[in-house]
């Protein structure tokens, strides 16, 4: 029998899935409801299973993930105990004092290495990833060395891209 969707009923538990498509179709959206499905309406103390369920990698800055996961059901309490851990990438980089590639690529590589990895991973965007890493997203084999650095994770756990393709007005 064929494995099915588990996460939001769109993803496989573990694997590279790639959500593609313009600005403001819905893909963020739809890559938080993922997240945000994989946390445990009860959580039981002492369970081997521990926060965070989901971790939401924005390369974007998106200043409003916060409350759209508000506007998708997680509570306040629910975002500080981590549940869902929304990361700004560039801000890490600027804490940890490297670029923001080399930021994601240990990020990457420490829950790839984690006993008890986040069921949910999203990156924000494969756009901004291959732009910092000097890829160019026309060259298949730029992409596909971006792709081949998340199989250890996505071996692991439920790895979901986002990537942007072209605006729908050609002028802007």
């Amino acid at each position: 029998e064929q494995a099915k969707p588990t996460i939001a009923q769109l993803f496989y538990d573990v694997g590279i899935h790639v959500l593609a498509g313009p600005p403001g179709c819905g893909k963020t959206w739809i890559a938080l409801n993922a997240c945000l499905s994989v946390v445990p309406a009860l959580q039981i103390p002492g369970s081997v299973e521990t926060a965070p369920f989901a971790v939401y990698l924005d390369l974007d800055g998106n200043v409003t993930m916060h409350q759209r996961a508000i506007g998708l059901g997680a509570t306040r309490e629910a975002l500080k105990r981590r549940d869902v851990d929304i990361v700004s990438v560039p801000a890490e980089a600027h804490d940890r004092g490297q670029g923001l590639v080399a930021t994601l690529w240990e990020m990457v590589k420490t829950m790839a290495e984690d006993p008890n990895p986040p069921r949910v991973v999203v990156i924000d965007s494969m756009s901004r990833v291959v732009a910092e890493s000097g890829e160019d997203s026309n060259n298949s084999d730029g992409v596909t060395r971006i792709m081949n650095r998340l199989q250890p994770l996505a071996d692991r756990c439920c790895v979901i891209v986002l990537d942007h393709t072209g605006h729908a007005e050609p002028d802007r």
